[in-house]
C-alpha cells in the first residue's frame, strides 16, 4: 500500500511539475512576442520621426536657400 501511494504521490508531483514547467514556456513565449511587438512599433515610431526630421531639413535647407537669394 505504501508503494502504491508513493507511486501515485511521485506521479502527481512530477505532472504538477510538467505543467508548472509548460506554464513557464507559455509565460516566456507570451513575453517574448510583447517585447518584439514593441520593438517593432518603436522601429516604427522611428521610421516615423525619421521621415520628418527629413522634411524638416529640407524646409531648412529650402528657407535658407530663399534667404540666401
Amino acid at each position: 500500500l505504501f508503494e502504491v501511494v508513493t507511486t501515485a504521490s511521485v506521479e502527481k508531483a512530477l505532472m504538477s511539475l510538467m505543467h508548472y514547467s509548460y506554464l513557464q514556456e507559455l509565460g516566456s513565449a507570451a513575453r517574448k512576442r510583447k517585447y518584439h511587438a514593441a520593438l517593432e512599433k518603436q522601429r516604427e515610431g522611428n521610421a516615423g520621426l525619421d521621415a520628418r526630421i527629413a522634411e524638416l531639413e529640407a524646409e531648412v535647407s529650402n528657407l535658407a536657400s530663399e534667404m540666401g537669394e
